[in-house]
């Protein structure tokens, strides 16, 4: 049904359904990082790794935050690490390369605003 509204438009009904809308973007990315048996020293391995996958430098201080400082992700980086440690064959040795998924969850369709990451090795 349309009516005119006297300024020469037609009145179209609106959709009874909500407009799309974006909540993030999830990057998945496969990296290696080089193997480090000191935790902290393959923490800082993995945020230089994952810094240079974000543009904006409010998004690389944030992804240090994350990596470096964030409880839950103190966590799962630990279990990780510690997987890789007891690795059995082969036995990783300091400075192998080892492949870890990061998928970084943006607010933003330009890849920027970071909203949260999430870090598993690759087994």
């Amino acid at each position: 049904m349309y009516l005119e509204t006297g300024l020469g438009q037609q009145f179209k009904r609106r959709s009874r359904y909500k407009p799309p809308r974006l909540y993030y973007i999830t990057v998945h990315w496969d990296l290696e990082v080089p193997f480090r048996k000191n935790f902290g020293a393959f923490r800082q391995e993995l945020s230089k790794a994952i810094r240079q996958l974000v543009t904006a430098e409010t998004d690389k201080t944030l992804i240090d935050s994350l990596l470096l400082e964030a409880r839950s992700m103190v966590v799962a980086l630990k279990e990780v690490h510690g997987r890789l440690l007891r690795r059995k064959s082969p036995k990783l040795k300091e400075s192998d390369p080892v492949g870890i998924t990061a998928d970084i969850q943006f607010n933003k369709t330009d890849y920027t605003d970071v909203y949260g990451i999430s870090v598993f090795d690759r087994n």
